[in-house]
């Protein structure tokens, strides 16, 4: 299973209406030469077809999604997915360097940062906060607002891609100019004195209230799903290092993903 298909699994729901048709007049016997260029149209025959088929599969997710006003299990299952699948392509791009060649293509370039300052953590870190507010705004401007448009020959998830560089750029923007200026944090505390948490460790009887009354609350006002995840890990008495591995992460990045959402965070009252 390709990596496409496999963050797409409802792409086995196709559609029964067959758009092509079977019932074509058989065309003249040709020659050995002409066997390379049938192979190449054959292929691009197959490419069109399975672009078809994916676009006819979507359009069926997307109607039966509409109909339950984007919301529920199936959406929660989509929308996850969707994060698997735009983490994975936003990581990728930023693993291989290949995000500014695709910046630029969009027309949306952005500056090369330093030596040695784009490191894993802080590409983890650009990834989660892309996808994570991507999924937002694809949520209320694009599904609700009935943009999305199968004529157009975009899938839903070529959509979404497209609203993740749209997102990136502004969200590299600012880390690249606290980069910069010196200003890149760990320490919350010490990026605003009036919120009163423990910054050396998460595994602190303080950390552990502010993630309880989070979650205590039921609220997912923190729009990252790795920095939810965190709080409901440390509210469940999880150790750092254990929160670390469960998010394939380093302790220093699950210290900059909490120092990153303080204000949502102090903005709750829990804090």
């Amino acid at each position: 299973m390709d990596r496409a298909r496999a963050a797409r699994p409802w792409l086995g729901e196709r559609s029964r209406r067959d758009p092509w048709r079977s019932d074509e007049p058989l065309q003249p016997a040709r020659d050995d030469a002409d066997v390379d260029h049938e192979g190449d149209e054959d292929e691009a025959t197959r490419a069109r077809r399975e672009k078809i088929e994916r676009l006819a599969a979507d359009v069926d997710l997307h109607l039966r999604l509409a109909l339950i006003g984007f919301t529920g299990p199936e959406y929660h299952e989509f929308q996850t997915e969707l994060t698997r699948y735009g983490l994975d392509v936003m990581t990728g791009w930023l693993r291989s360097g290949k995000i500014f060649a695709k910046m630029h293509d969009a027309r949306l370039g952005i500056a090369h940062p330093r030596e040695g300052a784009l490191d894993h953590d802080a590409q983890d870190e650009l990834a989660g906060e892309t996808v994570a507010i991507a999924l937002h705004r694809f949520h209320h401007d694009v599904l609700l607002r009935g943009k999305w448009d199968p004529r157009k020959g975009a899938s839903l998830t070529t959509y979404f891609i497209g609203q993740c560089k749209i997102r990136f750029a502004n969200i590299y923007r600012s880390w690249l100019e606290k980069e910069t200026g010196g200003a890149r944090l760990i320490d919350p505390t010490a990026a605003d004195p009036r919120m009163n948490t423990p910054t050396a460790t998460i595994d602190s009887p303080e950390w552990k209230a502010v993630a309880r009354g989070y979650i205590r609350r039921g609220t997912r006002a923190v729009r990252d799903p790795r920095v939810h995840r965190v709080l409901e890990l440390i509210a469940t008495d999880h150790t750092q290092a254990e929160i670390a591995v469960d998010l394939g992460v380093s302790e220093k990045a699950i210290e900059r993903m909490l120092a990153n959402n303080r204000d949502r965070i102090r903005k709750l009252g829990i804090a």
